[in-house]
């Protein structure tokens, strides 16, 4: 059980990844789509940048969303 949490996470940390790349999404719409808390997305975050990712909060219509460069699509690191 322990394992397969462990799993969890890096596939986590990429369908984050997908989520932020396809559009304008807020910590708590991410949080609902990974069906995970809020500070868990925000951890993930951190985690993402510090791995290099360069994700930004930008303001939306909508409030604050995440958002990666554009070069940050074409890219692709081995998440850890």
């Amino acid at each position: 059980m322990r394992f397969d949490k462990a799993l969890a996470i890096p596939k986590r940390h990429q369908k984050l990844l997908r989520l932020v790349r396809a559009g304008d999404y807020s910590a708590s719409h991410l949080a609902k789509e990974l069906n995970v808390s809020e500070p868990t997305i925000n951890r993930d975050i951190l985690f993402l940048r510090q791995h290099g990712y360069r994700l930004k909060a930008v303001r939306s219509g909508r409030g604050w969303a995440y958002r990666l460069p554009e070069k940050e699509f074409l890219r692709r690191r081995p998440i850890p």
